[in-house]
């Protein structure tokens, strides 16, 4: 009867994880949301970075394709919250409080950012003759 040996120790397993479970929804946050264009359109492949004010703790997370993004098992305490994606201009929200057990969603809505334009001027010139002092000169008469 292997299989219900297996089977055994599955159920076992899923027993004893779920407090350990518990107990971390008990005692952290979470901080969600979406990241979306200015149109509205979903952006897949931003990043998040979630930084703890009271402790120096940084968790990054980057939004899946439907734009979403989770940062959880966060201890309580202030935060600030950055949103980045190249080509976009990054968005932030500062000093966001986190209690025990709370899920705060946080939106961002990420504009296209300036076009940096840079302009190279390569110039020319003829060479000059340093040696000699004659000039050409054609006069009709």
């Amino acid at each position: 009867m292997p299989g219900l040996r297996v089977l055994a120790w599955l159920l076992a397993a899923i027993l004893l994880a779920t407090p350990v479970a518990a107990q971390n929804r008990a005692t952290t946050g979470e901080i969600t949301g979406l990241l979306e264009d200015a149109t509205g359109g979903v952006l897949p492949g931003a990043t998040v970075t979630v930084v703890n004010l009271d402790n120096g703790l940084i968790r990054t997370a980057v939004s899946d394709s439907a734009g979403v993004y989770h940062v959880m098992l966060l201890p309580p305490g202030r935060y600030d919250v950055r949103a980045e994606l190249a080509g976009f201009g990054a968005g932030a929200l500062d000093d966001v409080t986190l209690t025990v057990g709370a899920s705060r969603t946080i939106n961002f809505r990420l504009t296209l950012a300036g076009v940096a334009e840079e302009v190279t001027v390569t110039a020319t010139t003829s060479a000059v003759e340093t040696t000699t002092d004659t000039s050409d000169v054609t006069l009709d008469g």
